[in-house]
């Protein structure tokens, strides 16, 4: 079994590695609000913003999944029963935003040519992806507590 002490470490490696994922998602999402913003207002998105979106969103996701990841291995080793409650939200939330980070990208690969449709369903995905996020790191906050 492991120390308390280094899992007390791997906790805040945890939460400071997914919240850098958070800051991540919402650079993305400022990135897609900007390519939208272009196009809703006529003008043709800067290609270097497009390339930039669409290249780092698997990436980011990928990184999303791994701290989902982590956390279940943190979770196994901790055997913390004092927050068991918080810890089960937690998890449980978890396990949707790895359904909904699987969703947006599963929707950004439906987007073809200048059909709205895919942009829009894609767009709100995105927000909700982004306040579940903002809830798992209060979650996670209050495990910490």
């Amino acid at each position: 079994m492991m120390s308390k002490e280094v899992i007390v470490y791997l906790k805040a490696i945890h939460g400071s590695f997914n919240s850098f994922v958070f800051i991540l998602f919402c650079y993305q999402g400022w990135l897609g609000l900007k390519i939208r913003i272009s196009r809703k207002t006529g003008r043709y998105p800067i290609s270097s913003v497009i390339k930039r979106h669409r290249k780092a969103g698997p990436f980011i996701a990928g990184l999303g999944l791994s701290g989902y990841a982590a956390g279940l291995i943190v979770g196994r080793l901790s055997h913390d029963h004092a927050h068991t409650s918080t810890s089960s939200s937690h998890l449980m939330l978890g396990s949707v935003l790895v359904v909904a980070i699987l969703v947006v990208l599963l929707l950004s690969r439906r987007i073809k040519g200048m059909d709205p449709f895919w942009r829009t369903i894609h767009f709100f995905s995105g927000l909700c992806l982004l306040c579940l996020y903002m809830t798992q790191i209060i979650f996670g906050l209050n495990i910490l507590f």
